[in-house]
């Protein structure tokens, strides 16, 4: 190719399949029907890792023939992003966070702290086990 030939990229066309919508109605956290353009359309799915859905909110869509395919929720400008929750390999909650942890119920909490420390707080705090129930650490105080 010469420096003075340019070369022409042929890009396949914008696919209007996805779209960015509004929620106008919703039930129960599910999106019924969708509105963009001044066009509406039923909702057919929701991927499932869309949070809950309220009216109002926008979401990106993909068009399918019977409606829309909810792909995800848009977050406004003012929101944090969502919080690092997933599934593990073996399908349990893993929550990761570099800062800890708080799991709170009224007064109570358990909280996973970045230095390594575990705190239990609780009215009444109990622990079973079928076999050995082990407590270990560089020093053991009780009362």
């Amino acid at each position: 190719m010469h420096a003075t030939e340019s070369r022409h990229i042929d890009f396949p066309a914008p696919s209007d399949a996805r779209r960015i919508a509004r929620v106008i109605r919703a039930r129960d956290g599910h999106a019924l029907r969708v509105e963009a353009g001044g066009a509406e359309w039923p909702v057919v799915a929701h991927l499932d890792s869309v949070s809950p859905l309220a009216c109002g909110d926008r979401v990106l869509v993909e068009s399918v023939p019977e409606g829309v395919v909810i792909l995800g929720r848009l977050r406004g400008a003012d929101e944090p992003p969502a919080l690092p929750v997933r599934q593990d390999a073996e399908g349990r909650l893993l929550i990761d966070h570099a800062q800890g942890v708080i799991l709170r119920a009224r007064g109570n909490a358990i909280e996973l702290r970045a230095d390594g420390a575990v705190l239990v707080n609780g009215n009444t705090i109990q622990t079973a086990a079928r076999g050995l129930h082990r407590l270990q650490g560089a020093t053991i105080e009780l009362n």
